[in-house]
Parts: C-alpha cells; sequence; structure tokens
C-alpha cells in the first residue's frame, strides 16, 4: 500500500517503544525503591535504547548509501594530432566515381 507503514518498519517501531518504556518503567523503580539492582536495571534498558538507536541510525544511513545515484563520470577529451585514416585503421572510406 503506497504511504503506508510496511511491517518492518512497525517491527522496528514497537521495539524502539518498548525500549523506551522499559527505561522509564525501571527509572520510576529505581527513584521509588533506590536499589543498587534496579538501578542496574535502568542502565541495562538505557545501554540496550541507545545500542538499538545507533543500529537504525547506521542500517538507515547505509540504505541511503545503497540506493544513492551514480555518480557523473566526466571524461577527459583526448587531443588528436591527425585526423586523417592511416593504413591499417578499421576506417571505411567512401568514395564517389567522378564521371
Amino acid at each position: 500500500m503506497p504511504g503506508g507503514v510496511s511491517p518492518m518498519q512497525r517491527r522496528r517501531r514497537n521495539v524502539l517503544v518498548a525500549l523506551a518504556a522499559a527505561v522509564v518503567f525501571f527509572f520510576l523503580v529505581a527513584l521509588v525503591m533506590s536499589s543498587m539492582f534496579v538501578w542496574l536495571f535502568f542502565l541495562l534498558s538505557v545501554g540496550a535504547l541507545g545500542g538499538y538507536v545507533y543500529l537504525l541510525i547506521r542500517y538507515k544511513h547505509e540504505a541511503a548509501a545503497r540506493y544513492a545515484p551514480p555518480k557523473r563520470v566526466y571524461a577527459t577529451p583526448i587531443a588528436k594530432d591527425d585526423e586523417s585514416p592511416k593504413v591499417g585503421d578499421n576506417v571505411i572510406l567512401l568514395r564517389r566515381s567522378v564521371g
């Protein structure tokens, strides 16, 4: 469907939202409980979210580079000294019969 969200994009968005929800949840629980164990879970969830965002950005840059239009290659002109064909060249000569 044009303009819609593909299942892959939906899955990535759901994973991103779930990781962000885990970060918020563990932060609030760590504030209430003030336990080092819960702070460890909070730091692990922040690391997982940061790593996932890093991978998403890297994937986006690779996809953009993969589908980038090809760069133009400009050829430099070659200067020819003599324009007349030589013997042995693969040239067709047109001759007119005068008469």
